[in-house]
């Protein structure tokens, strides 16, 4: 990554039908509120960017270190504490 992080890009697109999969449908909404929270309390000053879709509706929940970091695929509540630290790695780098 060449720049420093200054948003994670959430996907919070939700299909509204069982049959097809969405990051809604997979939780994405709490990790963003999650993301924020931790972001806050460790004084980032990074955004959250809830966006409707990164196009890998299958592989969600989907979110984006910003610009041009890490592309996270599958992410769940638990993965919230490392991306934290890989944040704030970035930033001291």
């Amino acid at each position: 990554m060449n720049r420093r992080p200054d948003s994670v890009v959430v996907c919070v697109n939700n299909r509204f039908s069982a049959s097809r999969p969405s990051c809604a449908m997979g939780g994405a909404e709490a990790i963003a509120d999650a993301l924020e929270k931790g972001i806050q309390e460790r004084g980032l000053g990074i955004v959250i960017e809830r966006i409707h879709c990164l196009g890998e509706c299958a592989d969600g929940p989907n979110l984006r270190i910003a610009p041009g970091g890490n592309f996270y695929h599958h992410a769940k509540l638990a993965d919230v504490p490392a991306i934290l630290d890989e944040l704030e790695a970035l930033l001291k780098a």
